[in-house]
């Protein structure tokens, strides 16, 4: 009897310590030559954190509702200063948590389309942006931007869009740490998708992690765009048991046919991918 209680204390401090090492390897500090990349688990919203040694960019920064649970989670990194926030546009589920994020770490930079909303969440960014000592800067397609080790080419919009479509100006752009690439297209819808494969053709969109657009509606991620990146990760945020059925059986339908493997943060929590320069594998929690 004793020998079985014994025994089932062992594992029990096993599993412990397994679960204590897989945390521990979750919030570890990248060292030369790797990236992290952290897509939160922020419920119908995003925010994605990339980090190296030297560098931190986050791009966009959640909603009202996720604001100090992201704030939170960059304070259990030891992260005080954000080399760049990149907003993809001005809609409350991407802009939302920035007061907390600008009130809390030092900011050295923001880029943001050109694009202006009469919403509380925008409105409060701007309070929070004029505050403070941020660069604040448009972005514009052909701009390439360098943070470190890691650079950042943006593909969309260009310089005077004919679009009113605010997530028809969501910024579309590559972030590349050596052969480690991520493509980032905020809400853009197909006609953005096809526009750019029209500027940019398809070996420009090569990217070994998607973030999908648009939380996984089906009016983005096209079949010819999702052919142009041909990604081996695909990552789409979304919330669980969101109102608009994010995401579309539509779109995981032509994910899997791109044999793409998905994640998603609504089943999955929050992913971090670790890079090494070449390849990108997932931390296992």
């Amino acid at each position: 009897m004793k020998r079985s209680i014994a025994l089932f204390l062992a594992v029990i401090l096993l599993a412990a310590s397994l679960l204590i090492a897989c945390g521990s390897e979750e919030y570890e500090a990248a060292e030369d030559g790797e990236i992290y990349v952290h897509f939160l688990d922020v419920g119908q919203a995003d925010c994605t954190l990339l980090r190296t040694k030297e560098t931190a960019i986050l791009v966009d920064v959640g909603d009202f509702a996720s604001a100090e649970r992201v704030a939170d989670y960059l304070e259990e990194l030891e992260i005080e200063t954000i080399d760049c926030v990149m907003l993809t546009h001005p809609h409350d589920d991407h802009i939302g948590g920035a007061e907390a994020i600008f009130s809390r770490f030092a900011v050295r930079e923001c880029i943001l389309p050109s694009i202006a909303s009469d919403t509380p969440a925008f409105r409060a960014l701007l309070d929070v942006l004029e505050q403070g000592s941020v660069a604040v800067k448009e972005g514009y397609r052909g701009e390439v931007f360098r943070y470190g080790d890691i650079s950042v080419e943006l593909l969309w919009p260009t310089e005077y869009p004919m679009l009113t479509d605010e997530n028809a100006r969501s910024l579309v752009f590559r972030a590349a740490f050596g052969a480690n690439t991520l493509l980032f297209c905020g809400d853009a819808p197909a006609s953005v998708e096809h526009a750019v494969l029209e500027l940019d053709g398809e070996g420009a969109l090569r990217a070994q992690i998607l973030k999908v657009g648009h939380h996984g509606a089906s009016t983005s991620t096209t079949e010819p765009f999702l052919s142009a990146v041909s990604p081996q990760y695909a990552v789409i945020s979304c919330g669980r048991g969101n109102a608009y059925a994010y995401p579309h059986i539509e779109l995981m339908t032509r994910l899997l046919a791109a044999e793409a493997k998905i994640y998603r943060t609504d089943t999955d929590g929050t992913i971090v991918f670790r890079g090494n320069g070449a390849s990108f594998s997932v931390l296992e929690k």
